[in-house]
């Protein structure tokens, strides 16, 4: 069975990782403690993965005159069954005019496991492209918080 976890980072990120059944809480993962997350039984997760499948901490902002899109994925996960979720990513620390991106989804029998849904980031020209996104997934049975750096 998967644990799902939290691992701060050095540089005070939070990200959430799933992990095999051999870390626990308490345990030691690359120097950070680690903690099992679990609210009323239930179990959630939110982390932000790349084009392959890669939990990332940096995402890049895309060139809209090139067409070229870096995508990313907000991957969500809960043990108990939602019917309403709400995605909701807030740049922060730039001055990119992008502010919040939204997903919204609803789900009329419930739903458990693993959900994901992709953004970009997009350059704005001269803007400061550095700083960080919050994702908030919120749902009828709870929520999770997941951030990301931003980089040019």
């Amino acid at each position: 069975m998967r644990k799902i976890i939290i691992l701060t980072g050095l540089i005070g990120l939070s990200f959430i990782l799933v992990l095999g059944p051999s870390v626990l809480a308490g345990d030691l993962l690359n120097g950070e403690e680690v903690e099992t997350i679990a609210s009323h039984e239930n179990a959630m997760s939110c982390v932000i993965k790349d084009e392959f499948d890669n939990v990332v901490t940096q995402c890049r902002v895309s060139n809209p005159w090139s067409r070229e899109i870096i995508g990313y994925w907000v991957e969500f996960y809960s043990s108990t069954p939602w019917t309403k979720a709400t995605f909701k990513i807030k740049i922060k620390g730039s001055d990119l005019p992008e502010k919040t991106i939204i997903s919204k989804f609803k789900i009329p029998e419930g739903y458990t496991g693993y959900t994901s849904t992709p953004f970009a980031i997009t350059d704005w020209g001269d803007a400061s492209k550095y700083g960080y996104g919050v994702v908030k997934v919120r749902t009828d049975v709870g929520d999770v918080t997941c951030t990301f750096d931003i980089l040019p």
